[in-house]
């Protein structure tokens, strides 16, 4: 039996037993526990509620890249209501352009180092473009939000963009479900435990880093990004 989302497996080890243990290691020393995560996440989701405008249906892009904001952010997109479309930071502009044309999300979230550039080609599409640093470092004092959204296992969750399909690049939606689903047969099949750590190389701008590791990792294992 699987959780409904990734947002209940959270909770379920920021408020219990496992709350104190580090759930979060990034290369730039960052960590979090996964207690600080709940309440990192449920803060940011709050300003981006009251703040952005952001509501449950929503959907937004994320360019992210292995830190610690963006596995924040994203829990903080799911607890907002939003559907997050995963574009891979390394894009081509025109690529960018096309994916952002294809989702229509309501925003754009970017880190600094590619603020520039994302920002410049969201404008172009008519697309408000959100740095993420920013909205960590402005949502930190905010404390928990209790009007945070519970993901149902049928909503859509993330979204990845593929080439080829039918001949051109289309989205290809997973469901909160799905991604749970993915994630406890992972961790399952590789025996992840609590005493482990999880080093992750893939990009979480790709599935493979983002749904396979990642998420998988919060099942049960600490993860360093």
């Amino acid at each position: 039996m699987y959780h409904e989302s990734m947002v209940d497996v959270l909770f379920e080890r920021g408020t219990g037993n496992d709350g104190t243990r580090i759930g979060l290691v990034d290369t730039d020393g960052k960590s979090l526990t996964y207690s600080e995560l709940v309440s990192k996440a449920t803060s940011i989701a709050g300003f981006l509620a009251k703040k952005l405008g952001v509501e449950a249906g929503d959907k937004v892009a994320f360019a992210p890249i292995n830190k610690v904001e963006s596995i924040a952010t994203i829990y903080a997109c799911w607890l907002a209501g939003a559907s997050v479309a995963i574009i891979d930071p390394l894009s081509h502009s025109e690529d960018l352009l096309l994916q952002l044309d294809i989702a229509k999300p309501k925003m754009l979230f970017t880190h600094e180092e590619s603020a520039e550039r994302h920002c410049k080609i969201a404008e172009k599409a008519g697309i408000h473009c959100v740095v993420v640093e920013q909205v960590y470092g402005e949502a930190n004092d905010k404390g928990w939000w209790e009007g945070y959204w519970k993901p149902r296992a049928w909503e859509p969750a993330i979204i990845y963009f593929y080439a080829g399909i039918a001949g051109r690049t289309m989205e290809v939606i997973h469901t909160h479900s799905t991604i749970t689903a993915s994630a406890t047969i992972t961790a399952t099949h590789f025996g992840f435990s609590e005493r482990d750590k999880v080093l992750v190389t893939p990009p979480v701008s790709h599935a493979l880093g983002l749904q396979i590791a990642t998420l998988a990792s919060h099942v049960a294992a600490a993860l360093p990004i």
